[in-house]
């Protein structure tokens, strides 16, 4: 039922009157006016349950998607530590292979040069053996 303005004049009217002083057109209006007040409120409040529950549901929503892009960011976070983290390993990774290929060819360079004066040993102890130690062992 919706409010009409026609009923505010009489019940005005009539809710000024003492009790005892109203007839039964006061009586009958306040009556009615009352009625339709009570099922305003009513559907009022029927409809105010209406968008209620909806708005529970959206705050709950809501407040479910705020944690869940806190947890987001936090975990953002985190990857971009790692992934930071994984970037300076990379680089040093790439710096401890160069230095170890640097080292690789030393290595090969010092191994060449020390294998070349173990050959130059290897021939000075042939050629003594040969010389003069064979020599030693006929004078014995």
């Amino acid at each position: 039922m919706r409010w009409t303005r026609r009923w505010s004049r009489p019940c005005s009217r009539s809710s000024r009157k003492e009790p005892d002083a109203r007839q039964s057109f006061d009586v009958i209006s306040l009556g009615i006016f009352e009625e339709s007040l009570s099922k305003l409120l009513k559907d009022f409040e029927e409809r105010l349950q209406l968008h209620e529950a909806p708005q529970a549901e959206k705050a709950a929503a809501a407040r479910a998607a705020a944690e869940a892009a806190e947890a987001a960011e936090g975990a953002c976070g985190e990857r971009e530590a790692a992934v930071k983290a994984a970037k300076e390993a990379e680089r040093a990774g790439a710096q401890a292979i160069k230095a170890a290929q640097k080292h690789v060819g030393k290595w090969l360079h010092d191994t060449k040069v020390m294998m070349d004066g173990f050959d130059a040993k290897k021939q000075a102890l042939e050629s003594f053996r040969e010389g003069p130690c064979k020599l030693f062992d006929e004078l014995k």
